[in-house]
Parts: structure tokens; C-alpha cells; sequence
């Protein structure tokens, strides 16, 4: 039976809810940094190109993601 604990319908739920509550808090947090990021450059108009840069430098690029199982046969 260890060798199908992989395959537990119940761990496989639990699994299935943590990943929504992560993408939930990732949202959220992204939500955040750009509420942020609008606040400061409403309250310091005079160095938003300083803050773009900033931006720039401490957030990386954007990594585009596709959905699971995207129906070209990959995983």
C-alpha cells in the first residue's frame, strides 16, 4: 500500500486546496506590491522615474505561465 500513497484521493484534495490558498496569497501579495507601487508614485510625483527604476531592479520580469495540462500533451 506505500507504494500508492502518492495516488490517496484525500491527499491528492489536500493538495488541490493548498494550492488554491497559495495562489489566493500570491494574488493577494501581488495585489499589494502594485497598490504600493501606485501609492508612492501618487505621493512622490517628483521621483517616480527613481521609483521605476527602482521597480525594475528589485522585481524581476514577469514569467508567463500556462495551464496545467494545456492539451499540446504536456503535464
Amino acid at each position: 500500500m506505500v507504494q500508492y500513497a502518492d495516488n490517496d484521493p484525500a491527499a491528492f484534495e489536500a493538495m488541490k486546496k493548498a494550492i488554491e490558498v497559495a495562489h489566493g496569497a500570491a494574488n493577494r501579495w501581488t495585489d499589494n506590491i502594485f497598490t504600493v507601487r501606485q501609492w508612492c508614485s501618487n505621493n512622490f510625483p517628483e521621483a517616480k522615474e527613481q521609483l521605476e527604476h527602482m521597480y525594475k531592479e528589485l522585481l524581476p520580469p514577469a514569467i508567463p505561465l500556462r495551464a496545467v495540462g494545456d492539451g499540446e500533451g504536456n503535464p
